[in-house]
């Protein structure tokens, strides 16, 4: 779905402000749900090369990559993701990966072999995306423009600003956000569950 699409329904609440501002801030918010919420998930394949312990991920055109969920070997069982990898001498079957800086992949211990692995990531809109996916955009077309008007609203000084609105937008946005984020992880919501919120620009 075009990004597009989202303006009609948070124009009439920001008179007056470009809709080039408005896309701006939509791709921030929309980087934001997916982020937290992961929402939209794409599959592909690693091939771990014997000697190789460092790699470069790929993202299809149009998205960034938000995070990696699960790496897995053919047999199905999962490498583990750590912040601090333990350090080994030797080379081996690699237990362990670690994701940074968007693209880059580090395994431990340094492969023995060549293996396929299949890896589960979280995308994210890149910041010149047109447009998203029609799961994501049906999952998000309401709420993330609540979340886009929490910030256009408290612009100073514009004739859109209205810091009453925005926080009635943000509370709005963060707990539809919370009832996806948390349906995404056990199934069910409840509102005794809440998530921080994390912005990325």
């Amino acid at each position: 779905m075009e990004l597009d699409a989202y303006l009609s329904r948070i124009r009439p609440y920001a008179k007056g402000c470009p809709d080039q501002v408005i896309r701006n801030y939509l791709i921030i918010v929309l980087r934001d749900i997916c982020h937290r919420a992961n929402l939209w998930r794409h599959h592909d394949k690693l091939f771990i090369v014997e000697g190789i312990k460092d790699y470069t991920l790929a993202s299809p055109s149009g998205s960034d990559i938000a995070t990696v969920q699960n790496l897995l070997r053919e047999d199905g069982t999962r490498l583990e993701s750590r912040d601090l990898i333990p350090p080994y001498l030797s080379a081996g079957t690699p237990y362990y990966y670690r994701h940074f800086q968007t693209t880059a992949l580090h395994v431990a211990p340094i492969p023995d072999k060549d293996v396929m692995h299949d890896i589960e990531l979280t995308l994210m809109p890149a910041f010149d995306a047109t447009e998203v996916p029609d799961d994501l955009a049906n999952l998000t077309l309401e709420f993330a423009c609540w979340g886009v008007l929490a910030d256009l609203q408290m612009m100073p000084d514009e004739p859109w600003t209205n810091p009453q609105l925005s926080e009635v937008n943000r509370q709005k946005y963060e707990r539809e956000l919370n009832k996806k984020r948390i349906r995404g992880l056990v199934g069910v919501s409840s509102g005794e569950q809440s998530v921080t919120r994390r912005r990325f620009v």
